[in-house]
């Protein structure tokens, strides 16, 4: 199912390193796609590069309220959207690798729990009724977690998070697939983005050595595994694949 020309993809995060080159793999096979990302000087700049089927609504991922609007736009624009990946989130500033659950703070915890898997929880419930009016035989939601969601890696709120988002993958499942939608998420490595190098850049050579490939995968690595989700793997649902470069295989923390 590679044909995506009448297609509606929502990108939420797509402002960002990942969201990018998610964008321009579905803008180059001809699909209508929307950007959904608090970051407006960032989306619009994407949308100068990306063809005029590329469209951007702002959207506080932090906000319920945010969110519905968000959706309720979508609907009143385009009216069904076919496939649904969420990119937001992220670790914050405050809950490094070496922070102990004793050091994170009480509001750190509140605001991870949130960015990384209340808003995945909204903005499924919202989008729902938007996808399953859709005629298309392949629909999909895509979510974004974490190989800290699989291994230790420090972080304990963000890790908690991204766990649970492959719960909310597996909890509805077999909800949605009577609507043939499926539901799945993406486990991404350690990926160098411009985020990414505030927090990293110099365990980069560490973290390439810890693979077993011995470098780290691209955003255009992770944009491929969404796009083989949405429309390769199409008995796929209710799961979760890594990529990762190899590194949950052979990497050590203490």
């Amino acid at each position: 199912m590679e044909n995506t020309e009448k297609e509606t993809i929502v990108i939420v995060g797509g402002a960002g390193g990942i969201g990018h080159a998610t964008v321009r793999k579905y803008a180059e096979v001809g699909a209508t796609v929307i950007i959904g990302d608090i970051n407006e000087i960032a989306a619009k700049n994407l949308l100068d590069k990306s063809g005029d089927d590329v469209h951007y609504f702002p959207v506080d991922m932090m906000r319920y309220e945010s969110i519905r609007d968000f959706a309720q736009k979508i609907k009143e624009g385009f009216g069904t959207v076919t496939h649904l990946i969420n990119l937001a989130g992220g670790s914050l500033p405050d809950e490094t690798v070496d922070n102990g659950i004793e050091t994170v703070d009480p509001e750190t915890i509140s605001r991870s729990i949130d960015l990384n898997l209340k808003s995945h929880l909204y903005l499924v419930r919202e989008f729902l009724p938007l996808i399953k009016a859709d005629s298309s035989p392949n629909k999909t939601i895509t979510l974004i977690s974490s190989v800290n969601a699989l291994m230790s890696f420090g972080q304990p709120a963000y890790s908690s998070a991204k766990a649970g988002m492959i719960g909310l993958v597996h909890s509805v499942a077999n909800e949605l697939g009577p609507y043939n939608i499926r539901i799945n998420a993406v486990l991404p490595g350690t990926t160098p983005t411009p985020k990414c190098y505030e927090f990293l850049e110099k365990s980069f050579d560490a973290l390439r050595n810890a693979s077993a490939l011995k470098r780290l995968s691209t955003p255009e690595d992770i944009a491929g595994a969404i796009y083989a989700v949405t429309h390769f793997m199409t008995s796929m649902t209710g799961q979760y694949i890594v990529a990762d470069a190899g590194q949950t295989i052979t990497y050590y923390y203490k």
